[in-house]
């Protein structure tokens, strides 16, 4: 009888959570929606142009900067500041933000891309054929650890080989040294 009324680990979880989530808005009383909260920072428009945005209501100066060049933001009343760029060729395109002189993420993009210069955010324009996935034969890639001589020690190489390698009868060699 007494193990009957014992609670299911999943009741519990749920308990749990709705203790958990009842109790955010009094863990942060003063806590405000922001106008960044819903901010969609790339916003594609027509004829290959695209705006780019962040929330940043403190901010004296943003400049967005990238392979597209460099583009100063405009600030409205809200604290968002955006620009307009383009028309953009349909292409993989890197870009930062510099807020007051520091180099800034976009905080609403998770794709980066890391670099020479750091972390930098990427931005697809669509359209981009060599971009797209498509059902093509792909090839095999393995990672090959091996002891080398010269630093006495073990080191790991990348081998790619093409879709097919594997069943040729006379195999290409290839030497890098």
């Amino acid at each position: 009888m007494i193990d009957s009324m014992k609670p299911s680990i999943t009741s519990v979880i749920f308990a749990l959570l709705f203790i958990i989530s009842s109790s955010v808005h009094a863990q942060f009383p003063g806590y405000k929606p922001t106008p960044g909260d819903t901010l969609q920072s790339i916003r594609f428009l027509d004829d290959n142009k695209v705006a780019l945005s962040i929330y940043a209501p403190d901010a004296e100066n943003v400049i967005a900067t990238g392979e597209f060049g460099l583009a100063e933001l405009l600030q409205d009343d809200l604290g968002i500041w955006t620009v307009n760029l383009g028309p953009l060729e349909d292409e993989l395109y890197t870009y930062d933000f510099i807020v007051d002189g520091l180099k800034v993420l976009d905080p609403k993009n998770t794709t980066i891309k890391e670099g020479a210069g750091g972390y930098s955010n990427l931005l697809e324009m669509p359209g981009a054929d060599y971009l797209a996935i498509k059902n093509v034969p792909h090839g095999k890639l393995e990672k090959v650890w091996f002891y080398s001589e010269s630093l006495q020690k073990t080191v790991r190489m990348h081998v790619y080989t093409p879709p097919g390698y594997e069943d040729l009868k006379e195999l290409p060699v290839l030497y890098l040294q």
